[in-house]
C-alpha cells in the first residue's frame, strides 16, 4: 500500500457498504463485481427519491477545483427540491441537452457545476487526478491494467470512439470527488433491465461531515443508448 493508499483508508471510519455488481465500463450485460469497499452504488428500486438540486454556492465550491473563477459560474434552472418517483421518466421539456460528442458525461457534469458544458476536459483531469491518487479504491473496476493505464487510454483524453466514453466508474468517481448523489435514468434496456433512477453515491469519510442520501447535492441524468444529458427537473 502506497502512502496516497494510507491517507484514503484512514479516512474512512464507517463499516463497509454492502458490495454490489457494477456494469463493465462499456455498459455490456455482464455485470462485474465490486470488490473494492469504498465504493457505493445505490440500486434499490422500491423507493421515492428526493432531489436537492446544486445551489450557486454548491457550484461555486466545487468548480473551485476546475480552475473555474466563480463570476463564470451561472445556475441552470433546476427544479425545486422535491420527493420524485423512481420510475418516473423525465419529461422531455425538462431534460437539458448535452452536445454528443464522446465527451457527453463529462459535458453534462460541466453542466451542473458551472452552467456551461465547455469545461468538460476540466472534469476529467479532476477525476484522474482524484483516481490516481486512490488507485487500490479503483483498480478492481479497471480490469487488468493499472489505473494510470485505463485513465490514460479511456478518460484522460477526449475521443468518439467508446473507449473514451463515460462510465459508471467516473460516475462513482464523480459522486466521491464532489460529494453528491447522482441519479441517472435509463432509458433503455440496462444491464439490470429495468427503466428507473438509479443512484451513485460517495462513502462516508471522517474528513467531511457525515451526511445521509436526503441530504446531498442531487444530480440528475437522463441516459438513452448510451447518450448522457441533464435532467433539470423529474
Amino acid at each position: 500500500m502506497n502512502k496516497s493508499d494510507e491517507s484514503e483508508s484512514e479516512a474512512y471510519d464507517s463499516p463497509p457498504v454492502k458490495k454490489t455488481s457494477l456494469s463493465p465500463p462499456t455498459f455490456q450485460s455482464t455485470p462485474i463485481q465490486i470488490i473494492s469497499d469504498a465504493l457505493n452504488n445505490d440500486v434499490n428500486t422500491d423507493r421515492d427519491m428526493r432531489l436537492k438540486p446544486p445551489t450557486k454556492g454548491y457550484m461555486i465550491i466545487n468548480s473551485a477545483p476546475l480552475d473555474i473563477h466563480r463570476n463564470v459560474t451561472v445556475r441552470p434552472k433546476f427544479g425545486t427540491a422535491r420527493i420524485f418517483k423512481c420510475t418516473a421518466a423525465p419529461k422531455p421539456k425538462n431534460i437539458g441537452k448535452i452536445v454528443a460528442d464522446g465527451n457527453c458525461l463529462f459535458r453534462a457534469f460541466s453542466f451542473c457545476l458551472t452552467g456551461s458544458e465547455s469545461h468538460y476536459l476540466a472534469v476529467r483531469r479532476a477525476l484522474c487526478d482524484y483516481m490516481e491518487l486512490y488507485p487500490s479504491t479503483w483498480q478492481p473496476l479497471v480490469g487488468t491494467r493499472t489505473v494510470s493505464e485505463y485513465l490514460d487510454r479511456a478518460v484522460r483524453t477526449s475521443g468518439i470512439s467508446r473507449e473514451h466514453w463515460g462510465t459508471e466508474i467516473e460516475i462513482l468517481a464523480f459522486a466521491n470527488v464532489f460529494n453528491c448523489m447522482i441519479y441517472v435514468y435509463n432509458a433503455h434496456n440496462s444491464a439490470r433491465n429495468i427503466k428507473q433512477y438509479e443512484g451513485y453515491g460517495p462513502r462516508l469519510r471522517a474528513d467531511r461531515p457525515a451526511t445521509s442520501i436526503a441530504d446531498l447535492t442531487t444530480i440528475l441524468l437522463y441516459n438513452a443508448h448510451d447518450h448522457f444529458e441533464v435532467v433539470l427537473s423529474p
